[in-house]
């Protein structure tokens, strides 16, 4: 599944971009995303479709929460706050979208370059077996 022969670039740049995929906001998308990046970049595909389900059901609403928060520093001022005593309407959630969008994009891409870093340190450092 691994492939051992894989480089420890390919290895991580195949985690890296299954978690870009897990953590972008292309809700339906994800699996297909990383799919099709593993084969345009031949990346190892197990570990990037592996990586890429980050997006649980019970991991859901931090990420989402994560996103809004982290949309609202991008937006200083402007950011809106959630306010967790009403129900979400439609257009509660139209007028924070892209605080989402915007948050959810900023996780995508920073999270996937730490931690696909952080492999390639750690899978270069290793002695082969």
């Amino acid at each position: 599944m691994f492939r051992a022969q894989d480089s420890p670039l390919i290895k991580a740049a195949s985690f890296a971009t299954g978690l870009f995929w897990g953590l972008s906001p292309f809700w339906g998308f994800h699996t297909a995303g990383a799919v099709v990046s593993a084969i345009f970049f031949k990346l190892n595909k197990p570990i990037t479709i592996l990586a890429s389900n980050i997006s649980l059901p019970p991991v859901i609403p931090f990420l989402i929460f994560a996103s809004y928060k982290v949309g609202g520093w991008w937006l200083g001022k402007n950011a809106m706050h959630l306010q967790f005593d009403k129900l979400l309407s439609p257009e509660a959630i139209q007028k924070n979208l892209l605080q989402y969008v915007i948050g959810s994009l900023t996780i995508a891409i920073v999270v996937p370059l730490v931690s696909g870093t952080l492999i390639f340190l750690f899978l270069s450092r290793r002695k082969p077996e």
